[in-house]
């Protein structure tokens, strides 16, 4: 079962910049930049380590650590990207590129041997690195000292347990300076608005007022602020642990996402940093829009109190609010104690927020678990300063909603699929046996051809599991608001994060099933496939639903069920006809046959084809009725199946073949109504069902009857006659009433029967 930390990579982790970069500045100098008073540039370190029990956190390096960590290594570094803009790829620690081809932001990388020496590791950064770079649109340039090995830019780790470690550098700016800087940098729209709304000469905070702002040198580049050279943020992992350095085709369940990791610790290093509850006097561009939740609104947002301190427990929340929704951000202090125990430099965990994945500053990663940058991230980067793209938002699978599940068949079988982009519905209900909300679910519709027992599963032993941590559901019952839980399942195993369940299914039994990721962010191809040990049958019997229907003659049509059972595998057809009584009898005669309907009068004549596709159990037939005025007794028709041209081998004709439906008048046996013949909307509907041996449709219903309405007295241009002469001289009527008619007489030497149009009508799709 997952929890916050389970072989967890805790964001909080992640090298150190996890912790406020504020803290690395300490003392100003007095030195002026361009007319600007700022502070001088101080290190800090932090060490990640990972628990006995898996946890992984990160904590301030102690001095002798600190010691190590900032001290020069003197490694060679060579630059790993963008090595076409630079003939000299050597590239010295703190060098700035100038010769950058790209309008936007360049993240220079410069690595180490050790890193050159593992091309997947080398790759993984280099990929990190881009995705930030497609939505920076700022011409500036963010260099990075990277590591991957045995050592840290050949410092040894200070034990087995420590995963890796980080450095980095920031400065302090007037906050009049910073606030006039995002005036300028945001000329139009929502970002506009917000900022020119930010009090001009300070910061109103719990506390009092900041007059002094933490930047990172890639923000004030963005802001136009050049603060010359600057020592390079260092990020070293251990290659002791088990990193997966290529998510595009899944994260092994037992490794750490190395793009995860490298991603969200480049988005620390370009702003994602919080002064809250370090104690200080300053703040961070994010701690502009920290509040607690309801405290500000575009109304009040110049004199609001910014909330920089850390919760006082779990409960007490901080929101980011910068004009838009509200979005939860953690509470801790700056190693992580208090509040929600996560470091503010951070949206809220998922698994505190109600599943509800935020965006890659989540604070925590578990084990075969990918993380992606959302549009939270990028509206965040936005109001930090920086010129950003949009999130290209992937369009949800088509069986995204519960209503468009998709249908699955057959005994055994296998799906692929995706839940990149899907939804959660509301009243939708948990699918993890925890209750853990994923918020990313897809739908399958199954009806189990046998009863026994099934096992459905995301894995796939035989080939490419499911790419995600899944959790799986399966259901019965017809709204998704409304499901009866069967089975339900998150993890196979500690190291097999995709899913399995087993129930026992019920022969026709329609199962609602659910895929979905265990929180929100995980996403990825599915793989579904089942199985089971009982045999197919290897027969198919197709019969009626029941012996008898009652049906009203108001009812317009009687809708009648017919079953199939045994091997649902193939297509199989069977013919459904009315069985008229050819007796000549008017439509009042109660007396000739009583408590027989005739067709035309009582119902229409109905001759068709039932295919079943594969998987399907049930089908449904309309036989239209036809509402007279006369007061009847109970009239009965026999309703028949038999066998189709198109029969599959092993196709059978089951009990019952025949049905009675008994059809009730509405009117007092002896007391007759008003003829309706005479409403045009049921003129116009005889016509349909005389001539095409169809209901009709809406458009072409309305268009006779405003025919017939319209129509000035004694004008047989536009009478019932001269309508009814339009539908003989229909094309439908015409491509396939008159062919049957011409190919009885070419063929028999007779005219056919009225039923006998309607059966080879409905035989044929077109005639020439």
């Amino acid at each position: 079962m997952r929890r916050v930390v389970r072989p967890a990579l805790a964001f909080a982790l992640l090298l150190g910049l996890s912790a406020p970069l504020a803290r690395l500045v300490r003392a100003q100098t007095g030195v002026p930049i361009k007319g600007q008073y700022v502070a001088s540039e101080v290190a800090q370190a932090f060490v990640i380590y990972q628990t006995p029990d898996g946890d992984t956190i990160c904590r301030d390096a102690t001095p002798a650590e600190a010691r190590e960590i900032n001290r020069p290594s003197g490694v060679p570094l060579q630059r790993i990207n963008h090595l076409k803009e630079n003939a000299d790829q050597s590239f010295a620690s703190g060098g700035v590129n100038t010769n950058a081809t790209s309008a936007g932001l360049h993240i220079v990388l410069n690595g180490t041997a050790q890193l050159d020496a593992n091309p997947a590791a080398k790759q993984a950064f280099i990929n990190a690195a881009a995705k930030w770079e497609a939505l920076i649109a700022d011409p500036i340039t963010v260099s990075i000292d990277v590591d991957f090995g045995t050592t840290a830019f050949g410092t040894a780790f200070s034990s087995s347990n420590v995963l890796g470690v980080t450095s980095s550098s920031g400065f302090l700016i007037p906050y009049s300076t910073i606030r006039s800087k995002l005036v300028s940098h945001a000329t139009a729209g929502e970002e506009a608005v917000v900022v020119n709304t930010l009090p001009v000469s300070s910061l109103p905070v719990e506390s009092g007022s900041v007059t002094n702002i933490f930047m990172p040198p890639s923000q004030l580049s963005a802001l136009g602020i050049n603060v010359g050279t600057t020592t390079n943020p260092k990020i070293g992992f251990n290659s002791a642990f088990g990193f997966d350095f290529d998510p595009t085709n899944g994260v092994t369940s037992n490794l750490t996402d190395f793009d995860s990791v490298a991603v969200h610790e480049i988005g620390h290093a370009l702003g994602f940093v919080s002064e809250a509850g370090d104690g200080r006097s300053d703040a961070s561009i994010w701690d502009f829009y920290r509040f607690k939740p309801g405290a500000a609104s575009l109304a009040n947002f110049t004199t609001a109190a910014r909330a920089v301190s850390a919760g006082a427990n779990s409960a007490d929340r901080r929101v980011q609010f910068n004009g838009n929704t509200e979005v939860e951000l953690s509470t801790g202090d700056p190693s992580g104690s208090g509040g929600d125990g996560n470091q503010s430099s951070h949206w809220k965990h998922d698994t505190l927020n109600g599943g509800v994945f935020i965006g890659i500053m989540d604070p925590a990663l578990r084990r075969g678990e990918h993380k992606s940058i959302t549009a939270n991230d990028v509206r965040a980067m936005d109001f930090f300063g920086y010129s950003v793209g949009q999130i290209v938002v992937p369009p949800p699978p088509a069986n995204d909603n519960f209503a468009n599940a998709q249908s699955l068949t057959g005994f055994t079988g296998g799906v692929t699929g995706t839940n990149v982009g899907a939804t959660r519905e509301a009243g939708e209900p948990s699918h993890s046996p925890d209750g853990s909300v994923g918020g990313e679910s897809v739908w399958y519709r199954w009806q189990a051809p046998a009863s026994g027992t099934w096992t459905f599963t995301t894995d796939n032993p035989l080939g490419t599991p499911s790419t995600f941590d899944t959790v799986l559901a399966i259901y019965t019952g017809s709204n998704v608001g409304a499901l009866t839980p069967v089975a339900k399942n998150d993890d196979i195993s500690s190291t097999n994060h995709t899913s399995s369940v087993q129930f026992n299914a019920v022969s026709g039994t329609t199962y609602q099933i659910a895929v979905d990721g265990y929180t929100s962010g995980d996403d990825g191809s599915i793989s579904l496939n089942w199985n089971t040990s009982v045999i197919p049958p290897t027969t198919t019997t197709i019969q009626f639903a029941a012996a008898t229907q009652t049906v009203s003659e108001t009812s317009g049509s009687a809708q009648v069920t017919i079953t199939r059972t045994g091997n649902l595998s193939n297509t199989n057809s069977v013919i459904f006809r009315t069985g008229d009584n050819p007796a000549a009898v008017g439509c009042g005669d109660t007396t000739t046959a009583p408590g027989v309907a005739f067709a035309r009068c009582d119902y229409a004549t109905t001759f068709t084809t039932v295919t079943f596709a594969p998987g399907e159990a049930s089908k449904t037939v309309s036989v239209p009725l036809i509402d007279d005025a006369y007061g009847e007794p109970n009239e009965n028709v026999m309703l028949v199946l038999t066998q189709s041209l198109f029969t599959s081998p092993g196709n059978i004709i089951g009990t019952p073949s025949t049905m009675t439906l008994v059809i009730t008048s509405n009117e007092a046996p002896g007391q007759n109504g008003t003829n309706p013949i005479f409403d045009p909307t049921f003129f116009v509907r005889m016509q349909y069902l005389d001539f095409l041996a169809r209901e009709p449709d809406a458009a072409g219903t309305a268009a006779w009857v405003g025919t017939l309405n319209g129509c000035a007295p004694n004008d047989t241009r536009c009478d019932r006659a001269s309508v009814s002469s339009g539908f003989f001289r229909s094309p439908e009527f015409e491509s396939k009433g008159r062919f049957v008619f011409n190919f009885y007489a070419a063929t028999l030497g007779r005219l056919p029967r009225y039923s006998e149009i309607v059966a080879d009508m409905s035989n044929i799709t077109a005639a020439t």
